[in-house]
């Protein structure tokens, strides 16, 4: 339940509002959205070596939350 989309879909959507207005202003929401994206990586390996769900099914979200640490790495890199 902690994992599910639901819940997380308008904060998230806000701090992405907030980090595309102002990237350099906002370091503090880089780093939520960052240790977010980490988090779940980790959650979604831990899932699959317990068998919970398919490789298939983390590999629907691996790709988004790699791209969005990609780029909070360029915007550090940047600054």
């Amino acid at each position: 339940m902690l994992r599910g989309a639901g819940g997380s879909i308008i904060p998230y959507s806000l701090l992405y509002i907030m980090i595309a207005n102002r990237p350099f202003d906002r370091k503090w929401a880089l780093l939520i959205i960052l240790t977010a994206n980490v988090i779940a990586i980790c959650l979604d390996t831990v899932s699959i070596l317990f068998s919970e769900y398919k490789i298939s099914n983390a590999m629907i979200d691996l790709p988004v939350e790699l791209i969005s640490i990609l780029g909070i790495i360029i915007i550090y890199l940047k600054k």
